[in-house]
């Protein structure tokens, strides 16, 4: 069963939030990634708008209005480096929330230490803001992150350098050849 063909709902409105408590390993780096995909399955044809909290911190607010009118899914990512044994995810109703907050997919991938290790994570996080592919053929996608802060104060960006080398291909194309953040 694919992740976009189910989803789980939370109708309850007198809860303000609804969490997932997961094992992990204290001080273990991990990527969290939530996957919308509203489909219009309550009838509303208005998806809901909530906030995501992570271990207690707001991380982002999920609106997935646009990628619906697209037929599309959203997703969102973060890495952390959690503080304890457990992690929680928590879907939270906010002033903009009019019908059910819903999720179609919770993955939480460890990350080896050496990843990201010029990051501060006792200070901050690492959030995705963007994936695109530049016109690449083999499917190789860049993203964009942009750090977190666990305050909630504000966020910076993280891109120090992208090293892109352009190619002309046999068909007179420009391509990319490579690139990588640092």
């Amino acid at each position: 069963m694919t992740i976009l063909t189910t989803l789980r709902f939370f109708p309850d409105e007198k809860s303000r939030k609804y969490c997932y408590v997961i094992p992990v390993v204290k001080g273990g780096k991990y990527l969290v990634r939530t996957t919308y995909y509203y489909g219009d399955f309550d009838g509303k044809k208005e998806p809901p708008v909530f906030d995501q909290i992570i271990d207690g911190t707001k991380w982002s607010t999920v609106n997935t209005t646009e990628d619906f009118a697209k037929g599309s899914s959203s997703y969102y990512e973060i890495i952390v480096v959690t503080p304890g044994k457990q992690m929680s995810v928590c879907l939270a109703r906010n002033e903009h929330t009019v019908s059910s907050p819903f999720i179609s997919g919770l993955e939480v991938e460890t990350l080896e230490d050496s990843m990201y290790n010029s990051t501060d994570f006792e200070k901050s996080a690492l959030i995705s803001v963007a994936r695109n592919s530049f016109g690449n053929t083999n499917g190789d996608i860049i993203t964009i992150v942009k750090k977190w802060f666990m305050n909630g104060l504000g966020s910076v960006g993280v891109v120090k350098g992208l090293d892109v080398s352009v190619i002309t291909t046999k068909e007179g194309k420009r391509s990319l050849a490579n690139a990588y953040l640092a």
